[in-house]
């Protein structure tokens, strides 16, 4: 994980102009992402998305310089949901072919 400096007047700074990492319509689950982001040492913040909202209702947003290190960390996670969601459901079909 890339090192940022913790400097307060830093992490204001970076989001005078804030990069969107994830959209969803669904605000706990942007809330679950912005946790996930903040618990990774990356500064995180959940806004409402009024500009497009096909995209999704709300945006994930992180300063510029942690773009890539959030989309991984949020890639990851939801890369470990969908394997779980898969096994869960092919739990479920095999209960059934017994």
């Amino acid at each position: 994980m890339a090192e940022h400096s913790q400097n307060s007047t830093q992490t204001q700074h970076n989001f005078e102009d804030p990069a969107v990492v994830a959209y969803t319509n669904e605000h706990q689950q942007a809330e679950e992402w912005e946790e996930l982001l903040k618990s990774n040492e990356i500064p995180a913040m959940v806004r409402e998305n009024y500009s497009d909202p096909s995209e999704g209702r709300f945006a994930v947003m992180v300063p510029e310089d942690y773009l890539d290190e959030a989309n991984a960390i949020i890639n990851s996670q939801q890369s470990y949901e969908d394997f779980y969601e898969l096994i869960n459901e092919n739990d479920e079909l095999n209960f059934f072919d017994e």
